[in-house]
C-alpha cells in the first residue's frame, strides 16, 4: 500500500512540474511540455481551457492541451532590494532576473486571469482569459501596498477568489496566503481588491488586522502554504510550519475563516496528524473532489521515508 501511494505521488509531481519535452504524442492522450518548470495550472470550468504558469512563461491551452496563446513573463531587469519600477538608473544592481509564477486565479465575471510572479516584489497583473497575450492591467508604481506575492522563489503562495461587502454591494476580491522571507511584508493572509474603489487601488490590501500577521521573529516558523479553497461559506488554508528556529520538525494545519468575516476574527487552526507522535508531519500535495454537497479533501503528509494519506 505504501509503495502504491508513493507511485501516485510521483505522478502528481510529474504533472505539476514537467521538465523534459515529449518525444512522442499520443492523440488519445495529448501532452503539453513547457520549456521551463511549471509552477501553477488552473482550469476554466466553463471552457475547459488550461492556464499554465511557468518560469518566465505563461501559456493558454485548449482542453486537448493544444497551445492557443502564450506570453513571456521574464527574465526582466530586477533586483529584490529595489522598489519598482526598476531601471538601471533607479537600481544600479539590477540584472536580468527570472520570473517564477506564484499564483494564477480565474476571474470569469470580468473574463480576466490574475497572474502573480516573483519579479518586482511580487506584483500581479490582469490578463484576458481569451488570450493571455492581452494585458488588462499592470502598474508597478503603486508601492508596497501592491506587493501581493513573494520575491523569493522558494516561498509558497496560494489564493482563492472571494467577495467583500461594501455599501450593500459585493466587490470581487481574492485572499492570498503566503510564507515569509526577509524581503516580504508581514501579512501571512491578506485580502486584495480587483478593481479601483474609492481610495483603493487594484491589488491593494484592504484589511488591516493582526489576526494573521507575522512579525520579524516569525521567519523561524517557516510557513509553507499548499492549498486554499472555499466550502459552505468558509475559506480554508492548508499549510505546514515549524515549531521554532531550533526545532525543524514540521507541523501541518488546516485553518478556516468565515467568508463574510472580513476582519478574520473567526480565524481558527486545526493541527493534522497521521499518528500520535506526529511522525508524518509535512503536507506535500492535495486533491479535492465533490460528490453532491460533500467535499472530500485528500491530503498527502510525509516524512523522510513514508507517506500518510488522510
Amino acid at each position: 500500500m505504501e509503495r502504491w501511494w508513493a507511485w501516485r505521488l510521483t505522478v502528481v509531481a510529474m504533472v505539476t512540474a514537467h521538465l523534459a519535452p515529449c518525444r512522442g504524442v499520443d492523440p488519445e492522450n495529448p501532452e503539453f511540455s513547457s520549456t521551463t518548470l511549471i509552477n501553477n495550472v488552473v482550469v476554466h470550468p466553463a471552457t475547459g481551457r488550461l492556464y499554465v504558469g511557468a518560469i518566465n512563461n505563461l501559456y493558454q491551452l485548449t482542453a486537448d492541451l493544444e497551445q492557443e496563446s502564450s506570453y513571456v513573463t521574464g527574465p526582466k531587469l530586477d533586483n529584490r532590494q529595489c522598489t519598482p519600477p526598476v531601471t538601471t538608473v533607479s537600481c544600479k544592481d539590477a540584472k536580468e532576473t527570472p520570473n517564477y509564477n506564484k499564483l494564477l486565479l480565474l476571474h470569469p465575471a470580468k473574463n480576466q486571469l490574475v497572474v502573480c510572479g516573483s519579479l518586482f516584489r511580487g506584483l500581479c497583473s490582469l490578463r484576458s482569459l481569451d488570450s493571455v497575450q492581452d494585458e488588462v492591467y499592470f502598474n508597478d508604481n503603486k508601492g508596497e501596498k501592491s506587493y501581493v506575492a513573494s520575491a523569493d522563489e522558494t516561498v509558497s503562495v496560494v489564493g482563492v477568489m472571494s467577495y467583500y461587502k461594501k455599501n450593500n454591494e459585493n466587490l470581487t476580491v481574492f485572499l492570498v496566503a503566503k510564507g515569509h522571507s526577509s524581503l516580504d511584508n508581514m501579512k501571512l493572509i491578506s485580502t486584495r481588491v480587483l478593481e479601483e474603489e474609492g481610495d483603493w487601488d487594484v491589488f491593494e490590501n484592504i484589511i488591516e488586522t493582526a489576526a494573521v500577521q507575522s512579525n520579524p521573529f516569525n521567519v523561524k516558523y517557516a510557513h509553507d502554504f499548499r492549498f486554499s479553497f472555499k466550502s459552505n461559506g468558509f475559506v480554508y488554508f492548508l499549510f505546514s510550519r515549524k515549531l521554532n528556529s531550533h526545532n525543524h520538525k514540521n507541523f501541518t494545519f488546516i485553518s478556516r475563516i468565515c467568508e463574510e468575516d472580513h476582519n478574520y476574527y473567526s480565524y481558527t487552526e486545526l493541527q493534522l496528524n497521521c499518528s500520535a507522535g506526529n511522525e508524518f508531519s509535512k503536507v506535500l500535495v492535495r486533491r479535492t473532489s465533490r460528490s453532491g454537497c460533500l467535499l472530500l479533501l485528500l491530503i498527502f503528509i510525509i516524512n523522510q521515508t513514508s507517506i500518510c494519506f488522510l
